[in-house]
């Protein structure tokens, strides 16, 4: 699902600091399941940005086929996942290791890559490497940690998209329901937003991508 808009540029990929991992998130301007994809990649790098990080890349839809026909050509993706080809598209990104330059199954510069799937891969991924993993008391009562699950939810179906997932426009404001990107995503009466990039001023980086955290 999504509408055709026009291409947009991919956002620079800058190296990944050394101990962080970088969720990546490309799919359509307009998509049921790739606005909820960047909200969940969001929560999760503001609620531990000494850990992760996010980086977002929107355009239209004949374009991100191409964009990521390119991007993975050689990427090696898991068996179930072979033939994805649906927004968003999901991956993670970390610093490469000794070797790694010389493997394009999980190099594309200038960092290691693994491909995660869609927004149900993201949100089982999400809910194995930050749910589950050793958190503080302090960190598992936070009102952050339970937005990350609510968000989690969502991807496996068990939550309404107004409710947690956020808009199906991925540059929308986390849960604003403010109603100006309905119908397509037509971006109209709030001067904050900018339709020839589809972003708003609350992320510049997430205009087209951009690796800081969201």
């Amino acid at each position: 699902m999504g509408c055709s808009c026009s291409v947009v540029p991919q956002p620079a990929r800058p190296p990944v600091p050394a101990g962080k991992t970088r969720i990546c998130v490309a799919g359509f301007r307009a998509s049921y399941y790739t606005g909820p994809a960047r909200v969940l990649a969001s929560k999760v790098a503001r609620a531990f940005p000494d850990r992760f990080e996010s980086w977002f890349h929107w355009t239209g839809n004949s374009h991100l086929f191409e964009w990521a026909g390119e991007f993975f050509d050689k990427v090696e993706f898991p068996p179930e996942l072979k033939g994805h080809g649906s927004s968003p598209m999901v991956w993670i990104e970390t610093a490469p290791q000794l070797g790694d330059e010389s493997n394009p199954k999980i190099f594309v510069a200038p960092n290691r890559v693994q491909f995660i799937g869609g927004m149900t891969q993201l949100a089982a991924w999400v809910q194995k490497n930050v749910l589950d993993a050793k958190l503080t008391p302090a960190q598992n009562a936070s009102a952050s940690v339970a937005d990350i699950a609510a968000a989690v939810n969502w991807g496996f179906g068990s939550a309404a998209c107004c409710t947690h997932g956020g808009c199906c426009a991925p540059w929308c404001h986390d849960g604003c329901h403010c109603g100006c990107c309905c119908g397509c995503c037509q971006l109209t009466g709030r001067p904050e937003f900018d339709p020839t990039v589809g972003a708003s001023a609350y992320g510049a980086a997430a205009a087209g991508g951009g690796a800081a955290a969201q």
